[in-house]
């Protein structure tokens, strides 16, 4: 026992260094992984565009004539709404 070091000392620190490297490169690999997850969200949404487009559009095609409301109603909410990003301001009617 040199030092008032035990055998289970640098055992101890070794177990906390590397929990201290993992705390640390947690942030960069949590970036890493919602890159992939974005990758892959986009690849499956044009999986489904695909889908709606070529299976399930030409099925309600029947409902054309039979059923024009719902046929309306199915394509208009088909339409994206693209909210934009914006800067969170609202514009203010009243103060134009």
């Amino acid at each position: 026992m040199a030092y008032g070091i035990t055998a289970a000392d640098p055992t101890s620190l070794q177990t906390k260094i590397t929990a201290y490297v993992d705390v640390v490169a947690f942030p960069r690999n949590a970036v890493t992984i919602r890159k992939g997850a974005t990758a892959e969200l986009n690849a499956l949404i044009k999986d489904t565009m695909k889908l709606l487009n070529n299976r399930l559009d030409p099925m309600i095609e029947e409902f054309r004539e039979s059923d024009p409301k719902f046929y309306k109603e199915y394509f208009d909410g088909r339409i994206i709404v693209d909210l934009g990003t914006g800067d969170g301001k609202a514009a203010n009617p009243i103060a134009a």
